[in-house]
């Protein structure tokens, strides 16, 4: 009776085949926007710079203009446990203004970020499963500081059909072309560029037929370190009157006005 019992418990049954584990599909940063299509939650920190919102807003805009859902934002202090696994999450800020990097450094192997490294003016891109349910996305835009923040943003909504890896470093100066203090008309160009209120700006008429969008420093006063870029349109070698934005910015790169103008 002892060995037909033993035998009973070694026997496989016959036409059942055991269903190996599978591995979570490993998610990369061309992802985005997909995996982050549904009951998506962008986290900020509590004190986050001015840099960050814009870094946070354009995502969420974008999100909302590819997937038709635009997520919600809440600073880290308004985050609830059920937040965090109810909702695909991303992450925007450094460690010194987001406190929620480090509950996700305790729970993931994401690539650490500090005030020391990647270091100025750099950060990182990092798409992970969310640790509080890996059904779900989780997307890491951080920097040593907030320009390093603020090119991930700018890099996950340009380049992420290009991103084909789970991590990017990034870098403010090398993607915009961009020094502090802006010393020139040409930089402060370039810096302009990257408002977002000029970027829906010039992605708008930029995709009408036969316009294009010119650029020109209008105000530059060094003594107060003061830079002032406008941009119109001109379609059909015409140039649009009833349509200009006017940006104004100190050149460290805080923003003093940023609208749009009818004529």
């Amino acid at each position: 009776m002892v060995a037909l019992v033993a035998g009973l418990c070694v026997q496989k049954p016959e036409g059942i085949k055991p269903t190996p584990l599978q591995p979570a599909e490993e998610l990369k940063l061309s992802d985005f926007p997909e995996a982050f299509k549904d009951s998506t939650l962008i986290i900020v920190g509590d004190n986050t710079s001015d840099i960050e919102m814009q870094a946070a807003n354009e995502i969420a805009e974008y999100l909302e203009n590819e997937t038709g859902n635009k997520p919600l934002i809440k600073k880290y202090s308004e985050i609830t446990e059920e937040d965090k696994r109810n909702y695909n999450l991303i992450v925007v800020g450094t460690p010194k203004t987001n406190p929620f990097l480090k509950e996700v450094y305790a729970l993931t192997n994401a690539t650490k970020v500090t005030e020391e490294f990647p270091g100025e003016g750099r950060g990182v891109l990092e798409i992970l499963r969310n640790p509080w349910d890996e059904e779900k996305a989780m997307l890491l835009v951080e920097g040593s500081d907030k320009w390093g923040a603020r090119v991930g943003s700018l890099m996950i909504v340009e380049e992420n059909k290009k991103l084909t890896k789970e991590r990017k470093f990034v870098d403010w100066v090398e993607y915009t072309g961009v020094e502090f203090p802006i010393d020139s008309e040409e930089e402060a160009i370039r810096y302009a560029k990257t408002d977002p209120g000029v970027r829906n700006f010039i992605s708008a008429w930029t995709a009408k037929k036969g316009c294009r969008v010119i650029s020109q420093v209008i105000l530059h006063e060094p003594d107060e370190g003061l830079f002032g870029v406008g941009f119109g349109v001109r379609c059909f070698g015409e140039p649009v009157f009833d349509a200009g934005y006017e940006i104004r910015f100190k050149d460290n790169g805080e923003i003093v006005l940023s609208v749009y103008r009818s004529i």
